[in-house]
């Protein structure tokens, strides 16, 4: 009986070792598989066709915001008026509104409002504006620019003033910012568009 029992309990001992084994064959092999696949796709190149951006929702984009100055400005002080994260605005930076967004919402005092204007810019107010023109103090609008914004002599210099239009007369075109020259000492609101 004893043998027998030896015998049974030697087979049960090899039963729990061959269940161990391939409890231990098992992970080790899943271990295996896992560090495999880490090694071979973590050395994969990204291919930027691969790399998606999300597409950009036209309607969350806001729009670029400009403003007149509160605070008028002689010619050669004009590359100072403008608040941080804006600069004196070029004509062609203003050109259609529609796509731009008036900052009326700025600290007190340093955007031009007037009772009606709403969300809107304000009419009929002149603003000196940068031409794109070389240095200039001729009295031709679209040229006359202070000698590039550096001057505020009294003796004939000029520079240009642009504004929006205020005579919505019949036949008047409301799509064309009016502009004009003033001499260089005057002192002028300053338009001004974001960075």
């Amino acid at each position: 009986m004893r043998v027998q029992d030896a015998k049974s309990a030697t087979e049960g001992a090899f039963a729990i070792d061959v269940t161990r084994g391939v409890v231990a064959f098992l992970i080790a092999g899943i271990a295996l598989v896992a560090v495999a696949g880490y090694v071979m796709l973590a050395d994969r190149p990204v291919v930027a066709s691969q790399v998606q951006a999300p597409a950009a929702d036209p309607s969350s984009v806001a729009p670029r915001r400009y403003y007149l100055t509160a605070a008028t400005y002689q010619g050669d002080e004009v590359n100072t008026a403008c608040t941080d994260m804006y600069h004196m605005a070029a004509i062609w930076e203003l050109m259609d509104v529609s796509n731009l967004a008036y900052a009326a919402n700025l600290a007190p005092g340093m955007a031009m409002a007037n009772t009606d204007m709403g969300d809107g810019p304000p009419a009929g107010v002149h603003g000196w504006v940068r031409t794109g023109h070389g240095a200039s103090t001729g009295n031709t609008e679209g040229q006359a620019n202070c000698s590039a914004w550096t001057s505020n002599s009294f003796l004939n210099e000029y520079g240009t003033a642009t504004q929006l239009p205020l005579d919505w007369a019949s036949g008047a075109n409301m799509s064309i910012w009016e502009v004009t020259t003033y001499q260089c000492h005057q002192y002028i609101r300053v338009w001004c568009v974001e960075d």
